[in-house]
């Protein structure tokens, strides 16, 4: 295993099928490879649901990982088996992880002269109003 202080990207997973637990992790590789490595040591599958590259991510996951030690859930042995933490920490992270794509995605507009932010926020209100208009139909 390399040095876990020298991964840059951050990501969040999530147990299957104890949705309640999450991971809030780094690599060096890519989060699809990590969750192969934690899936021969846990049961069940770990599967990830955002990933995001950020120089220094390691002092980033301590921080996160110092803030919701109320919540840390360790619930096997072995690798990665002290950062899962209760659902309710992906409340917190998976916001912080998208502002970190927005401001990616920001950053390209203002180099390109390109509006793919603009777009994003268009489609994402689309994508909302569709699934406020399907639980009105259905309740």
């Amino acid at each position: 295993m390399s040095n876990s202080k020298s991964g840059h990207v951050l990501y969040l997973m999530i147990h299957l099928p104890f949705i309640w637990w999450v991971k809030v992790g780094i690599t060096s590789k890519t989060a699809d490879v990590r969750a192969k490595q934690v899936d021969r040591a846990v049961w069940g599958k770990p599967r990830v649901i955002m990933a995001v590259w950020i120089p220094g991510a390691y002092l980033i996951e301590q921080d996160l990982h110092r803030r919701f030690s109320g919540l840390n859930q360790r619930f096997y042995k072995g690798d990665g088996s002290t950062e899962w933490f209760l659902f309710p920490v992906a409340f917190v992270v998976l916001p912080f992880m998208l502002a970190i794509w927005a401001g990616y995605v920001v950053a390209i507009d203002l180099i390109l002269g390109t509006q793919f932010f603009e777009m994003g926020v268009e489609v994402g209100r689309l994508v909302f109003a569709w699934i406020v208009y399907l639980f009105e139909k259905i309740f």
